[in-house]
């Protein structure tokens, strides 16, 4: 792969370096990786109409237990990335649900924002017209097996609005997913919609999630991880972030000496698997937790959180850690039903997955966005996208205030709606 990618002037990704563990930390594998600019390059430096490109850094990380595993997580996501920023505007077709020639997924069907917010003066953000013409891509109802236009603006990270119609939403990354083949990639952004949503939903209500008894697990994860557990200086608590969706999904918190959050969260076809992928991802987190706090990073301002990378330093000072009370410290309901799954193939896990969100009354749908830089790996990106799930963005001011998801969800499980909704800055990476 990387004898195809990798070039530090021309290829897809620049660099790529194994990154070492501090010594409180435990014995993961790290690596980090910069990408091209995506900016500079055809067809999106077609697209710039004489702007300057973007000259920020581009980086992807990754983790696991064993080296190569490390690498192949830290590529696919820098390759992930590049490809979420990549379009042809020749592919993007305008027009209003009633001109285009297949189904849509309107936008008003996404979890966006509040009708007070959008009467806001300063807000930037504008409330979906389904008279207005915006940006509509190729992409697929998962079920159906048909193709269907999704909305370009809440497709690619960095896509260029043509007018203030397509001002909808900031772009985030959640869906994304890199895999060998379309069915791996697609059922691996789906489980992190489901993440992201079983997150959401627990934090803006303020709903503690069942704590999970990791003994209960040690058969079925691996040997090192469970070696890892008993030698780690951090001490990882495990919660059942599972909602009415049936799926299996955890998180993992951990707070080290001195402030911060190590935090990670996995849905996967079963709680095992879900709490592996958990503990790694806050583990991870404690490496850039230490990292920030080295550096000397400091947020004094809550209206200055920005981006993802702003919400774990805002936790770095300990008394902030207090916005995590409900989940550390509650009486925790009892935990929802979920089942797992499986199948022969990547395509069999794919279908059950999708099944299951129908049966719950959520279509998922899918777009490929593999570059063609890729053509002839077996690497593939898509963002798979499960309409109406709550997602979790970033920056203080423009949270996702709709609330008809976390609504329905709170009916679904018997939990009172509160009077207000959780705007503290959440701990999420």
């Amino acid at each position: 792969m990387l004898d195809r990618v990798y070039d530090v002037e021309t290829g897809l990704v620049r660099f790529v370096a194994e990154v070492p563990m501090q010594p409180e930390e435990p014995a993961l594998h790290l690596a980090v990786a910069e990408y091209q600019n995506p900016f500079l390059v055809p067809p999106r430096s077609f697209d710039l109409d004489g702007r300057e490109a973007p000259e920020t850094t581009m980086m992807g990380t990754g983790a696991a237990l064993d080296r190569l595993s490390a690498l192949w997580s830290t590529v696919g996501e820098a390759i992930e990335r590049y490809a979420l920023h990549v379009y042809d505007r020749d592919e993007v077709t305008m027009g209003t649900p009633d001109t285009l020639d297949l189904p849509c997924v309107a936008p008003d069907r996404m979890i966006l924002f509040a009708d007070h917010q959008y009467a806001a003066p300063t807000f930037r953000f504008v409330q979906y017209d389904p008279s207005a013409p915006i940006g509509w891509v190729r992409g697929i109802d998962l079920a159906a097996g048909s193709p269907a236009y999704l909305p370009a603006a809440l497709s690619y990270l960095g896509y260029r609005a043509t007018s203030r119609a397509e001002c909808l939403d900031s772009g985030y990354s959640t869906g994304a997913a890199a895999g060998p083949n379309l069915a791996a990639a697609y059922h691996s952004g789906l489980l992190e919609t489901i993440e992201r949503d079983g997150f959401a939903c627990h934090w803006y209500l303020r709903r503690p999630p069942p704590e999970l008894d990791v003994t209960q697990y040690l058969p079925e994860l691996p040997p090192r991880l469970v070696d890892i557990f008993r030698t780690a200086s951090l001490r990882l608590r495990f919660f059942d972030l599972t909602t009415d969706l049936g799926v299996p999904t955890v998180l993992a918190i951990g707070l080290p000496t001195g402030g911060g959050a190590a935090i990670g969260a996995a849905a996967r076809p079963s709680f095992a698997a879900a709490l592996e992928k958990a503990a790694i991802e806050a583990f991870h987190t404690l490496n850039w937790v230490t990292e920030l706090k080295r550096d000397g990073h400091h947020i004094e301002d809550a209206a200055d959180v920005r981006q993802y990378r702003d919400h774990v330093i805002w936790h770095l000072v300990p008394e902030r850690l207090k916005s995590l009370d409900f989940l550390l410290h509650a009486e925790r309901p009892a935990r929802l039903p979920a089942a797992s799954w499986a199948g022969e193939s990547d395509a069999d896990r794919l279908a059950a997955l999708v099944a299951r969100l129908k049966v719950r009354g959520y279509e998922s749908y899918g777009l490929d966005m593999t570059p063609a830089e890729l053509e002839g790996l077996d690497l593939n990106v898509v963002r798979s996208f499960v309409p109406g799930l709550h997602p979790l963005g970033s920056g203080t001011g423009i949270e996702h205030a709709d609330d008809r998801r976390l609504r329905q969800f709170a009916n679904a499980v018997g939990w009172p709606f509160p009077g207000q909704i959780n705007f503290d800055p959440h701990p999420f990476p």
